[in-house]
């Protein structure tokens, strides 16, 4: 018999830009993107969805049972800070706020929280945003 723990937790995290600035360009959005998938994975997070506008981040994903939510979303704003910041753009002021959110994602929803992450271009620009999701609102 295999491995006898079994655990597959799905989590959508929110994080926002220092003082929300605008820092998250059309240029910048898919690197960043890009940046916070390669990360999720070497962390042994599976990601679902990424989706961002200027000044936040949704990310969901599966986290693994070795790691803690403060622990993952640590390491990946302090990684794609870092990246942005010394790597695609040297020299720019890039920085996430001090907090994040995190919620639990029940497996019937994955799909409706992939959308909504999906198209946050859309949801922002006809201000059709699931409050509790949106750490402005």
């Amino acid at each position: 018999m295999g491995n006898p723990n079994y655990t597959i937790l799905y989590i959508h995290f929110i994080w926002g830009t220092k003082y929300r600035q605008p820092l998250i360009d059309s240029e910048l959005e898919p690197l960043l993107h890009a940046i916070l998938k390669t990360k999720s994975e070497q962390l042994g997070c599976q990601v679902i969805a990424i989706g961002s506008v200027a000044d936040h981040v949704h990310l969901s994903l599966t986290l693994p049972r070795t790691l803690s939510i403060s622990k993952v979303a640590g390491t990946l704003k302090g990684f794609s800070s870092h990246a942005v910041s010394h790597t695609l753009r040297p020299g720019m002021y890039f920085r996430w706020q001090t907090g994040y959110a995190a919620f639990t994602i029940n497996w019937r929803h994955i799909r409706i929280v992939e959308r909504y992450i999906l198209n946050q271009h859309a949801h922002h620009r006809r201000k059709r945003v699931i409050k509790r999701w949106e750490l402005e609102e």
